[in-house]
């Protein structure tokens, strides 16, 4: 899960509501946060697509992905793209964009 609020850090989480349930998004107390990552001090996310909140969940073995905004969502994104930036020099920047097949591109 991106947000925008916390440009410094993501969470991984396990969403936890089961086959039938992949449009439901991040839930917080209802889904198994993981671990939440700390990027390297030098950078920072910047723009995040959507506006400022999404999650994307992976359901292993299949390749389904469900991206949805702000938590619950009755209709899921096709795709969802964050920029990250070197807090010194904030033109200097990498786009990560992930797609509903489950595709991360980095430009």
């Amino acid at each position: 899960q991106f947000n925008e609020s916390t440009p410094t850090s993501y969470l991984l989480y396990a969403q936890c509501g089961g086959v039938g349930n992949e449009g439901d998004g991040y839930s917080n107390g209802h889904d198994k946060n993981i671990e939440t990552f700390t990027l390297d001090s030098a950078i920072e996310i910047g723009d995040v697509s959507d506006g400022n909140r999404w999650s994307v969940a992976f359901f292993p073995p299949d390749s389904r992905v469900a991206i949805c905004k702000n938590g619950p969502c009755p209709s899921l994104l096709s795709s969802v793209s964050l920029t990250l930036r070197i807090k010194s020099s904030p033109t200097t920047t990498k786009t990560i964009t992930i797609n509903e097949k489950g595709t991360i591109s980095i430009d």
